[in-house]
């Protein structure tokens, strides 16, 4: 009898197939994703190009996760070419628009990270009502004692966060308590008088917000700067005055801590309302709102200048803008679709999650795929794939030391030495390339045997990591060394570091992994720039975890797995070079490649949009919570 998992996964296929053969644009898309990543196969087989022909028909469709795949294939496969990519991206930031500005439906981006060192602790207030961490924080908020714990729970409310259902009335009841005296709490006025305007979890109520916001922005709140020019620009509570707007948008803006003030400021200099109009300086305000707070619609209206040519035409930086909006829509929640089925201990479930979810460009989804088929047993994935593939994946992506030392090892299976060697001089500065390194010169594979050498990266790697699970391993294999030495002198053979054959498995360096336990940020809106790899920008508020952006050397070897889009490959290190690039303290400043770009700065995170008024004017909007 076939485990459950597994015949869940058979009917899935069975009826996947079906509906793609009626020409369901999600199936064949579904279908494509899975067939390309290998965790699904179709009988009969199809190849990649089937595949691929499966996904252009779903991007005809106006299915927003094929265009984005195709749009990320073209940027990273090998038949490269940013116009294409442009265009893809474009399509399904078309569609994120129009998901991202729904009332009430305001994407949310939660990157959840599963990793050996964060076993168990991953699952720690992530499951809303059911939660003991989560339940204690809400009944502090509901004794109104402690305006920090109902301004958590209103934005984990907002937002439907950490397995809480949305509830807008609830979230709103919230913010009031705590930006009403006595707490007086300054950034729960700023997101009380924000729903306020917008009419979440009650009526719409003008006249309201104005004074709250009088009321913060005599305590300081530049978010409350940005809603005055929103109610002088409109002129609800007030008569409009578009100059008088102007003024306390470019002064938010020059304080500079929300997306939204940004691109208020940026808009009235584009299109010349207020001020005369002025392109430069609302590129200018365009730009530092999306890529700094990464405010979506600074990002679409940035891509579609570098688009369209109004601005200097530039396909690259609109290609990154447009997947970066692309990432903020519904698609987005793919990533905690997986969480959520991996803490149902479902893993084949979360294995097509962020298998697709990879694929779309999300590195985080592509490490979590790669860990549960890695750690099967605690996944409980019936799956008997390769993690390798999805390993490559994020290191195209976002380059990670724990994917790095996973496809080296691979390399070294296959006997392939410059590969192996080329994303181990990569990560020079880190323990797991020094000791694996190590082991190859303590061995005499794809690096003369020096027992000098191997020593030196051993002393090196204990120096960077002072705990006592590493230094006893480097205790262990210096003894070892001398160890070997005595042997050789004796009987002509070492006896711990012998040569293994190219076709052994060559298991992992011994010591724990390169890369410090990561400690995942609290969801919070998503970002026009999410990802991976996420990062967090601080502002005078919280701010939610976003894609980093930044461009990754390519590693030097002409046959290691390579960023296509770069220009020609580097030459593979010379021994002597890698040696000494190993042992140097101070890591090399990276040399930049015929072609390279500078790399974009990180956008944090995304606001929700107005209730219905103009897009280009937008009021402050729900920032994340502290833990």
């Amino acid at each position: 009898r076939r485990p459950q998992n597994e015949v869940e996964a058979f009917k899935s296929r069975k009826h996947l197939m079906f509906a793609a053969k009626a020409g369901d644009a999600a199936s064949l898309r579904e279908l494509a994703l899975l067939g390309l990543s290998g965790v699904l196969t179709t009988t009969p087989p199809l190849n990649a190009s089937s595949l691929l022909g499966l996904l252009h028909e779903a991007a005809s469709k106006k299915d927003a996760r094929a265009a984005l795949a195709l749009a990320t294939r073209y940027e990273l496969g090998w038949d490269t070419s940013v116009e294409a990519s442009a265009w893809h991206a474009r399509l399904a930031a078309s569609v994120a628009e129009k998901e991202y500005h729904t009332p009430g439906e305001q994407t949310h981006v939660e990157m959840n990270l599963l990793s050996d060192a964060t076993l168990g602790a991953t699952e720690t207030g992530q499951r809303g009502d059911d939660d003991e961490v989560l339940v204690a924080q809400r009944l502090k908020a509901d004794k109104g004692d402690d305006p920090g714990a109902m301004v958590f729970i209103a934005d984990l409310l907002y937002w439907g966060a950490r397995g809480f259902e949305r509830d807008h009335a609830a979230a709103r009841d919230y913010f009031r308590k705590a930006a009403s005296p006595p707490h007086s709490h300054v950034v729960a006025m700023g997101r009380y008088a924000s729903m306020l305007i917008r009419g979440e979890g009650g009526p719409v109520n003008h006249s309201l917000a104005m004074a709250v916001y009088e009321n913060a922005a005599s305590l300081g709140s530049t978010v409350a700067l940005n809603g005055l020019g929103y109610e002088y620009f409109f002129g609800h509570a007030v008569p409009a005055n578009k100059t008088k707007a102007f003024g306390y948008f470019e002064e938010a803006a020059r304080l500079d801590v929300d997306g939204d003030s940004n691109f208020n400021a940026a808009f009235m200099l584009h299109e010349g309302q207020g001020p005369s109009k002025d392109l430069e300086r609302a590129a200018f305000y365009y730009e530092r709102g999306a890529s700094r707070h990464g405010h979506f619609d600074a990002a679409l209206k940035l891509a579609t200048l570098r688009s369209d040519g109004e601005l200097r035409r530039d396909p690259h930086v609109a290609r990154r803008y447009y997947a970066a909006c692309a990432r903020a829509g519904w698609l987005a929640r793919d990533v905690r679709a997986g969480f959520d089925k991996y803490l149902q201990g479902r893993g084949q479930s979360a294995l097509f999650f962020y298998a697709q979810a990879s694929l779309l460009g999300f590195p985080v989804a592509a490490k979590n795929a790669a860990w549960l088929l890695d750690r099967r047993k605690v996944s409980g994935v019936s799956h008997d794939g390769d993690s390798t593939p999805f390993h490559q994946i994020n290191l195209n992506l976002n380059f990670d030391a724990d994917s790095a030392n996973a496809v080296a090892l691979d390399a070294l299976k296959r006997g392939d030495c410059k590969t192996a060697l080329a994303w181990y001089a990569r990560h020079q500065g880190g323990t797991t390339a020094l000791l694996a390194t190590a082991e190859l010169h303590a061995r005499g594979q794809c690096l003369p045997r020096s027992r000098a050498v191997a020593e030196k990266l051993f002393r090196r790697a204990a120096s960077l990591d002072t705990s006592l699970a590493l230094r006893t391993t480097v205790v262990f294999n210096l003894a070892a060394l001398y160890l070997d030495d005595l042997a050789i002198s004796l009987f002509g053979i070492p006896i711990f570091w012998r040569r293994r054959n190219n076709g052994d498995p060559m298991p992992p360096p011994p010591g724990p992994s390169s890369s410090s336990p990561v400690e995942e940020a609290p969801p919070g809106p998503s970002s026009a720039v999410a990802q991976a790899s996420t990062a967090v920008v601080h502002a005078e508020e919280p701010t939610e975890p976003t894609e980093a952006l930044d461009d990754e050397e390519e590693p030097s070897s002409r046959s290691a797995p390579r960023r296509p889009w770069r220009g020609a490959t580097q030459r593979p290190p010379t021994r002597p070079a890698l040696e000494a690039g190993l042992l140097k303290k101070e890591r090399k400043t990276k040399r930049v490649s015929k072609g390279h770009r500078p790399a974009a700065r990180k956008l944090g995170g995304l606001k929700s949009p107005d209730d219905g008024n103009p897009r280009s004017l937008q009021t402050q909007k729900r920032r994340p919570f502290d833990t």
